[in-house]
């Protein structure tokens, strides 16, 4: 689980669409807002709520494949599926997207973009209807089997008060000393950890090891740290229960600096500083379009904003350079961790790096949104380009 302080195209319908139920005109007023939708045959069976506005979407991988079916060469994969759906008058109105990923294998050649949707069906269905997406099919995929159920919400769970004795500390790392752990109230087993940098760098990136859950790795960027030399970091961990007559254990793993080098774990170390180069990667490229927006001091609003959007289109495949780079910088780690191995995280890097470039430009056209008279885009643009720059130029 990674926190990065930054958890990321539509076609027509084709005319042979088969539907389970025939679909309406869209009604104007919705009046049930209490539905939900049940994926059937999956190993989870808990229905999610049909929203009463348009924009949200359930994400699921895709059903088992078809016996004998052949993927036809230089075809982009389906991955994944979004189920996105509203609530009308009487029902609810849904449309299927298909989730197409380039991203696969990593280490192929040619440019790469990640994901793109195609809505692939649409359907309008009430209360105790049964949608069978059969247009998987022909992609290679067993249908889907959507149910309409009444939502009924999760009961909320009671608090339970915090561990009388608190989680063991083991800590790995001869560059941070571990100063403090306390519970973090009213967060149920949140605890508030406190760290001391003991190195002359600037720490970038942690890595924790929660044996009884997951890895939690929190990350920043070499022009903004987590930790100056000497400094004290505060942060927020999650740890759950430990198994029974067990004491629960939170292990400081691994940690990255600023000048590459690294303390404990080299593989959650390697995998840090890969998605570390990707992100900058996307950075410098944002960079480089807000310094050719911001030229153009002439351009009306409405004109300028097809062009920031075009960070969407910013590529995810990985130089050779890059991954080469990360061997030499990290020359111990195993023969399984290879070049396939970083590859993938350099990508991790330059999808979140993206999607937080995105994130940036959504803030000012919603700042837009909010007051367009005396909403400023190139003042806007100019300050977000000189943020970019100061982070840039700690490369």
């Amino acid at each position: 689980m990674s926190r990065l302080g930054l958890r990321i195209v539509i076609a027509s319908l084709s005319a042979g669409l088969v539907f389970d139920i025939t679909a309406q005109e869209k009604p104007t007023k919705p009046t049930l807002t209490d539905l939900g939708i049940e994926v059937v045959d999956r190993d989870y069976v808990i229905p999610f709520r049909v929203p009463r506005n348009e924009g949200g979407y359930l994400q699921i991988r895709a059903p088992a494949a078809l016996p004998d079916w052949r993927q036809s060469e230089n075809s982009v994969p389906l991955t994944d599926i979004r189920i996105r759906s509203v609530a009308e008058e009487d029902g609810v109105r849904l449309k299927i997207g298909a989730i197409f990923d380039d991203s696969e294998p990593v280490d192929a050649p040619g440019p790469k973009y990640g994901e793109k949707e195609e809505i692939i069906a649409s359907y309008f269905a009430r209360l105790g209807d049964t949608v069978t997406v059969r247009e998987l099919e022909r992609f290679g995929f067993k249908a889907l089997v959507l149910r309409i159920v009444r939502y009924e919400p999760n009961p909320v769970k009671e608090i339970v008060p915090a561990p009388t004795i608190l989680p063991e500390v083991v800590n790995e790392l001869k560059s941070v000393a571990f100063v403090d752990l306390q519970v973090e109230p009213p967060a149920n087993h949140s605890y508030r950890l406190t760290i001391q940098n003991l190195s002359s760098s600037s720490i970038v990136a942690l890595t924790f090891h929660i044996p009884t859950s997951c890895t939690e790795t929190i990350e920043r960027t070499r022009a903004n740290p987590l930790a100056m030399p000497g400094a004290i970091l505060q942060t927020s961990i999650k740890i759950d229960d430990a198994p029974q007559n067990a004491r629960s254990k939170l292990v400081i793993k691994s940690a990255l600096f600023d000048d590459g080098n690294f303390d404990g774990d080299v593989e959650a170390a390697a995998e840090m500083a890969a998605r570390l180069r990707g992100r900058e990667v996307q950075l410098s490229r944002l960079l480089l379009l807000l310094q050719g927006i911001s030229i153009q001091q002439n351009q009306e609003a409405d004109n300028l904003i097809p062009e920031i959007r075009s960070v969407e289109k910013f590529r995810i495949d990985v130089d050779a350079s890059s991954v080469e780079a990360l061997q030499s910088q990290f020359p111990t780690l195993p023969k399984a961790k290879g070049k396939a191995w970083l590859t993938s995280k350099v990508m991790d890097g330059l999808k979140s790096g993206r999607g937080h470039a995105l994130y940036l430009l959504n803030e000012i056209e919603k700042e837009r949104m909010r007051d367009p008279k005396r909403f400023d885009l190139h003042r806007s643009l100019t300050a977000l380009t000189e943020r970019i720059a100061k982070l840039v130029s700690n490369q």
